[in-house]
C-alpha cells in the first residue's frame, strides 16, 4: 500500500475508449525506442493516481511532456486516426493467437505463459525451462561457437549435457562433426 510507496486513486476512475494511448504507446516505441518505457510509467500514473482518463488528449500529452518526448509528435498521432493503428492492430491479433485474456500475460520462448501477477520464482521457472529446451540448446551453441574450432566449442560445453547421443567433449564432437 502507500507505506510501500504504491499510491493508487480509483476513485471517480473513467473507463472508455484508450486506442490514442495504445497509438502513441505504439509511436513511442517505434520512433523513439525504449523511451516507450518512460511514456508507458507516466500513462499509469495519470491514470491510477492522478484520476486521468487516457481517452483525453490533454491527459496524453501530460504524459508525453512527463517522458520526454516530442509533443509535437505525438500532436499528430492524435490528431491522425490512422496514425500507428495498423500496428496497434497487428499487436492486438498477436495477443490473440497467444490467448490473451488480460494483462500482465508473459509469454516466454512462445511456448511458456504465465497469466497475471507472478512471482519472481514463476517467472525464472520459465526462462529457465525455455533456455534447457533441446532448441534454445543447440541455437545457443551454433550462435555461439565455430564448429570449425571443435577445441573452443568442446570448452564451451558441459559434458553432462547429452546432445549428441554421447558427452559433449571434444571427442564426442569430432564424431557428430566427422
Amino acid at each position: 500500500g502507500r507505506e510501500d510507496g504504491l499510491h493508487l486513486d480509483f476513485q471517480g476512475q473513467r473507463a472508455g475508449n484508450s486506442e490514442d494511448a495504445h497509438r502513441l504507446l505504439v509511436w513511442a516505441a517505434h520512433e523513439h525506442g525504449p523511451e516507450w518505457l518512460s511514456l508507458i510509467t507516466q500513462l499509469f500514473e495519470s491514470y491510477n493516481t492522478k484520476r486521468g482518463w487516457l481517452g483525453e488528449p490533454s491527459v496524453l500529452l501530460a504524459a508525453v511532456d512527463g517522458a520526454s518526448l516530442p509533443s509535437a509528435e505525438a500532436e499528430a498521432v492524435i490528431a491522425d486516426q490512422t496514425a500507428f493503428s495498423k500496428e496497434l492492430e497487428a499487436g492486438l491479433r498477436r495477443s490473440a493467437q497467444l490467448g490473451a485474456q488480460g494483462v500482465p500475460l508473459f509469454v516466454v520462448d512462445e511456448s511458456y505463459r504465465i497469466p497475471g501477477a507472478a512471482s519472481t520464482a514463476q517467472l525464472l521457472g520459465a526462462l529457465v525451462a525455455a533456455a534447457n529446451t533441446p532448441r534454445r540448446l543447440a541455437q545457443f551453441y551454433v550462435d555461439t561457437a565455430n564448429a570449425h574450432d571443435l577445441p573452443a566449442l568442446a570448452q564451451q560445453l558441459a559434458e553432462d549435457v547429452d546432445m549428441f547421443g554421447g558427452p559433449c567433449d571434444l571427442e564426442g564432437l569430432r564424431g557428430f562433426f566427422a
